[in-house]
């Protein structure tokens, strides 16, 4: 058996000593970058906490979300009314009319910042597994 093995196709890929260093130093890599993504994250969650809010109180919202979204937002009195940060996210409706004509359907503007989309839209999912009432929508 162990003869009829040896003669058989074999994989020799990965045999080489230089693929199996580059496997190494990649996952060397790969360990340094998480190491540096936690040393940031603390960091994020550090300055978020400075701030008075309460956005790790709703659903869905990690520290590390809600340092992204302050990080987005900057100064909350920037904005007049919630509408322009709404706007400012791009979760308005955009408009569709010319002239007599006006659109039945509406989609996302998706003007604004695509991190705090994104962000918000990953919060809304997290908080539709653990929140039985938002997991109906």
């Amino acid at each position: 058996m162990k003869n009829s093995a040896q003669n058989s196709f074999r994989i020799s890929v990965g045999t080489d000593v230089l693929f199996k260093m580059q496997i190494h130093l990649l996952l060397e890599q790969i360990s340094l970058f998480e190491k540096h993504l936690s040393e940031i994250e603390k960091r994020m969650i550090e300055l978020s906490n400075r701030q008075e809010h309460f956005l790790t109180t709703i659903s869905g919202i990690s520290d590390v979300t809600a340092a992204v979204i302050l990080g987005e937002i900057g100064s909350i009195n920037r904005f007049e009314r919630p509408g322009h940060l709404v706007a400012f996210a791009g979760l308005d409706a955009s408009v569709h009319q010319s002239g007599d004509f006006n659109g039945s359907s509406s989609k996302l503007s998706k003007r604004g910042s695509p991190y705090l989309r994104r962000t918000i839209w990953q919060a809304a999912f997290v908080a539709s597994f653990h929140d039985p009432a938002l997991s109906l929508y």
